[in-house]
């Protein structure tokens, strides 16, 4: 009887790897994904402006540039303390952007103080913006550091005309 048992038991194992190896997926598991994605940093977004829009309410227009295609809520402006999400000021007139800039956006004649005390109707954001292109350069920066070292090594890359070869130019 005991030998029987060992066999069964030993059968079952094995059919047990084997149905395990043959209905084995070649797609990764959760876990798998996490280790990749963790892998590679969400770009850091640093931009050049053609004059100080530093404390202007930036928008996105569309490709046309002649409708409005996104605005922030006026609580989208700061931060959970309620410090205002100015971009941060980085070496040669670049910033760090802490709000959402891409290649079409543009800044309303409001600072973000006005703004969130006031917000217009969107309807008339149109008509408030100040200029229809007022980037001169956006980069996409992929940076495995922590966030208190970040301005640093931006203004490392930025000072050592870097920026080619460790960011992506978007604009």
């Amino acid at each position: 009887m005991n030998a029987m048992l060992k066999k069964v038991t030993l059968f079952m194992a094995g059919l047990c790897v084997l149905l395990n190896w043959g209905c084995k997926s070649t797609e990764p598991t959760n876990a798998e994904l996490g280790r990749q994605l963790s892998m590679k940093p969400a770009p850091v977004v640093i931009y050049k402006t053609k004059a100080d829009y530093n404390r202007q309410v930036p928008v996105m227009l569309s490709d046309d540039r002649q409708q409005l295609i996104s605005y922030p809520h006026p609580n989208d402006l700061r931060f959970s303390d309620g410090t205002f999400r100015y971009p941060l000021p980085l070496s040669s007139g670049y910033l760090l952007d802490r709000k959402g800039i891409g290649p079409k956006t543009v800044f309303l004649r409001m600072s973000y103080e006005e703004y969130f005390a006031q917000a217009p109707d969107p309807s008339t954001l149109l008509s408030l913006i100040s200029d229809t292109d007022p980037i001169q350069e956006i980069w996409h920066c992929y940076l495995k550091i922590n966030e208190k070292d970040i301005t640093d090594s931006l203004n490392f890359i930025i000072s050592n005309k870097l920026l080619s070869k460790r960011c992506r130019k978007i604009k």
